[in-house]
């Protein structure tokens, strides 16, 4: 779940120029849907699990916070990638302290099946782990930018990670660090060569 959350920014996504054409019917989204949607479909399928098996085993099931239509659970409410792995966690959990009961269930197959094979429109955990990774991808290499406080060139990106989840721009020399309401704009800079 982390990995595929922190793969939705969108920062690499160009402004559609003059200079700069391409077909579509407008400029690229500020987000990448793919790990959006993937990220979405899993928690709802969890989330829908516990109702399944909270009612059969007569159990409450986890309060968390979801957006949904008129039928069913759509997804995550917008979440950090920290909190989104949080929630996720308590999710497995839920089902975890409980796998001896589920395992017994006449639903156990489906449950299983859904959960690690999914279907074409929402896919399994395995399907998603070689999709998205289950491990924190590497930080990418770029070539480091002039500090505006100390004037070195150790101006970089640290990406979200399992320690950090937040995007951070900061110099290696003198540990100045970019307010993040101006985050977004800078990030852009440092990303073109």
């Amino acid at each position: 779940m982390a990995n595929m959350r922190a793969q939705i920014d969108g920062f690499g996504a160009v402004p559609l120029t003059e200079r700069v054409s391409g077909g579509g019917d407008g400029p690229p989204a500020p987000l990448r849907i793919g790990p959006l949607d993937a990220s979405d479909s899993l928690y709802a399928k969890l989330v829908s699990w516990t109702e399944v098996f909270g009612g059969e085993l007569h159990t409450p099931q986890p309060r968390v916070a979801v957006w949904i239509n008129f039928t069913e659970v759509q997804g995550s409410k917008p979440v950090t990638v920290k909190v989104a792995h949080e929630i996720a966690s308590e999710l497995a959990e839920w089902f975890h302290a409980r796998l001896e009961e589920i395992a017994a269930s006449p639903a156990a197959v489906a449950f299983h099946d859904d959960l690690c094979y999914g279907w074409e429109d929402a896919r399994g955990v395995f399907s998603l782990a070689a999709a998205y990774g289950i491990e924190p991808r590497p930080a990418r290499p770029a070539e480091k930018r002039e500090c505006p406080v100390c004037g070195a060139h150790e101006v970089f990106v640290a990406w979200p990670d399992k320690l950090n989840a937040d995007l951070t721009i900061l110099c290696g020399q003198c540990q100045w660090v970019i307010d993040p309401e101006e985050i977004g704009s800078m990030a852009k800079l440092l990303m073109v060569s």
